[in-house]
């Protein structure tokens, strides 16, 4: 959407930040400066996995649905854009406690929900 310029999304998406602190942002040189940590191990781990899903999945969806609408038919997909849609949506994600059974409506036999050995529902219970 944020791509598309007649989206009606478009005043919100130009509200959201455009620059982020995470560490899949640092240029070459900012990550050489954490070369050694576990930060760099994992912030290179991080990007190579967005990199693959990117590549692998997102990049020919975006460019088809691009392709439906004939106005962002000639916007190019890149890889920063979907690290751009990545942050926005991980800065703004919660984590909203919700009953066991709202979560997983009859995913699991009555036995594991009647003895709690459902990882969490003893925490979900006691908030109730």
């Amino acid at each position: 959407e944020r791509l598309r310029p007649t989206s009606l999304w478009k005043p919100y998406l130009d509200v959201l930040p455009s620059t982020f602190g995470s560490s899949v942002w640092f240029d070459d040189e900012e990550l050489a400066e954490v070369e050694g940590t576990t930060l760099h191990r994992a912030t290179v781990m991080q990007k190579k996995s967005l990199q693959a899903l990117f590549n692998d999945k997102v990049k020919a969806l975006v460019e088809e649905l691009l392709h439906i609408d004939e106005a962002g038919s000639s916007i190019e997909v890149r890889f920063e854009d979907f690290l751009w849609a990545n942050s926005i949506f991980w800065t703004r994600a919660l984590n909203i406690p919700l009953p066991h059974s709202y979560v997983f409506p009859g995913s699991l036999d009555g036995q594991q929900i009647r003895t709690g050995e459902v990882l969490g529902d003893s925490d979900l219970t006691t908030q109730q």
